[in-house]
C-alpha cells in the first residue's frame, strides 16, 4: 500500500504558498493543486515557474468560492 500527501489549496494566501513549499522541499508531501481564482495565485504561478515547486501541480477547482482578483 502506498500513502500519496497532497497539499490542498496553493494560491489561497502567500503564507499557505511558503508552507506548501515547505513541505515539498522537505519531502513531506509529494504535489499541491493550485487554487485558481485567490489572492495569491499570481505568487503560486511565480513560483512553479522559477522551480521552487518540487513535485507534481494539479488543479482545485473552486465553484463556491469566491474570486478575490
Amino acid at each position: 500500500m502506498k500513502l500519496i500527501m497532497n497539499a490542498d489549496d496553493f494560491g489561497l494566501t502567500p503564507k499557505v504558498n511558503d508552507a506548501i513549499i515547505q513541505c515539498l522541499q522537505a519531502g513531506i508531501v509529494k504535489s499541491t493543486t493550485l487554487m485558481i481564482n485567490q489572492a495569491a495565485v499570481s505568487d503560486a504561478i511565480v513560483r512553479i515557474n522559477a522551480g521552487d515547486v518540487i513535485g507534481d501541480v494539479g488543479l482545485h477547482i473552486t465553484l463556491t468560492a469566491e474570486s478575490l482578483f
